[in-house]
């Protein structure tokens, strides 16, 4: 087994989600009144929503981490794990243990899958807690979380041989 690192930025990650409600608000809500937009378009300098945002955050980090926790190293640091908006810690760490056969480069593809699916499950708690409809829904969350936790499993065997439902392996096909 071999560890690797994932570290994603809490920064970026809300500037991520701010573009997207924003983007989302101009895009499709127009017809709202002006409170409506506000309650629908998240805005982390504000302190309000930089408090929601900050605990569906870290809501869907603790979600994720609870699906890795076979991968996880168990000696992350606390810090990790705070809940505070001005955290001085401003990012998120995983620290994972994957297969000897595990290919390093798969690894920036599942740190994208890692904030994507942060971002989007932020989302879907922003929309459902506002009273709008949200853009996923917790199936394709949790698919998302499935991918991620398949693509840590590492290559697969292609040497395995196949199951032998009708017999033993060792006789010809022929025989059958």
């Amino acid at each position: 087994m071999k560890e690797l690192t994932v570290t994603l930025s809490k920064a970026i990650l809300d500037n991520d989600i701010d573009q997207r409600t924003y983007k989302r608000m101009e895009a499709s809500l127009q017809n709202l009144s002006g409170v409506s937009k506000d309650a629908a378009a998240s805005d982390t300098q504000e302190d309000h929503d930089a408090e929601i945002i900050t605990r569906y955050r870290d809501y869907r980090d603790a979600k994720i981490r609870k699906r890795l926790v076979r991968y996880l190293v168990t000696e992350v640091p606390s810090h990790v794990f705070t809940n505070r908006p001005k955290s001085p810690f401003p990012d998120y760490l995983y620290v994972l243990r994957v297969p000897d056969d595990f290919r390093t480069e798969m690894m920036e593809a599942i740190k994208d899958l890692l904030h994507e699916y942060i971002i989007r499950g932020t989302l879907y708690d922003w929309y459902r807690y506002a009273g709008i409809p949200p853009t996923d829904t917790e199936q394709s969350l949790e698919e998302l979380e499935d991918e991620i936790l398949n693509d840590l499993r590492g290559r697969p065997d292609v040497n395995a041989r196949p199951l032998q439902p009708f017999g033993p392996p060792f006789l010809p096909a022929k025989l059958f």
